[in-house]
């Protein structure tokens, strides 16, 4: 009698348990499949569009007049506007070899439909102590290969103006009363007038590069920061980059 009673309670659980199982197995096969091969890598995807079909869709120019540690972008992609990019960049990059190189490179990411390019460059001058950044960024839309300018990006990211404003507006407050704080100044010798003026900050807004790194909006801002005051030792690069959304 115990044993019909196992064999029952058995069939009860083999008859609930394993169609369960089974479709847990089934929904994990399907699920690497759409990964693994339905869906390829998103760079990938847009193989069909690239203009030299053997390379990314930004690579690296490989030519004599490029110095050994520089890395200067070309967008793969064949539009009237794209190459005008293309060119734009050529021509920076011959700028700065004639002046005091310190470094030119990128960085690129898709994200959402969009090839967001980055490209950094440094100077330095006589002293080898003081240095400018040029931050330079391209945003382009691959559903119809044509480039965002920064409305486009804000309303994409549902941020307006305002906010933005307000957003860097806030960091700089922050970076003004910890540099009191720190005792590299008082409100005294350099109120917040005097602090914003010495970045050649004259408009939040002005002079913003947009970069899109795994779907955040990030802002590069460069700003002055060597003056009587020692600032330098206070910024360094990361304080350039401000992540938005």
């Amino acid at each position: 009698m115990v044993g019909k009673e196992r064999e029952k309670l058995s069939k009860i659980i083999l008859t609930k348990w394993v169609p369960i199982l089974i479709g847990g197995i089934i929904f994990i096969m399907a699920f690497w499949i759409i990964t693994k091969i339905i869906s390829p890598k998103q760079e990938n995807s847009y193989q069909n569009i690239l203009t030299n079909q053997s390379k990314d869709i930004v690579y690296d120019i490989e030519n004599n007049s490029i110095q050994k540690n520089d890395k200067v972008p070309r967008i793969n992609l064949n539009t009237e506007k794209i190459n005008q990019i293309n060119k734009e960049i050529e021509t920076s990059y011959e700028d700065y070899l004639a002046k005091f190189t310190d470094g030119y490179t990128y960085q690129y990411n898709i994200s959402n439909n969009i090839l967001s390019i980055l490209i950094t460059s440094k100077q330095r001058y006589n002293d080898a102590l003081n240095y400018d950044i040029t931050y330079k960024s391209y945003n382009i839309d691959l559903g119809n290969l044509e480039p965002l300018n920064q409305k486009q990006l804000l309303k994409k990211f549902n941020i307006t103006e305002k906010q933005l404003r307000y957003f860097i507006t806030y960091k700089f407050v922050n970076y003004y009363n910890d540099l009191i704080k720190k005792q590299y100044f008082t409100e005294e010798e350099c109120n917040y007038n005097c602090f914003i003026e010495s970045k050649n900050i004259f408009d939040y807004l002005e002079n913003n590069q947009y970069y899109i790194n795994n779907n955040h909006l990030e802002v590069y801002k460069y700003f002055n920061i060597f003056t009587d005051y020692k600032e330098e030792e206070y910024f360094t690069e990361d304080s350039f980059h401000f992540i938005i959304k």
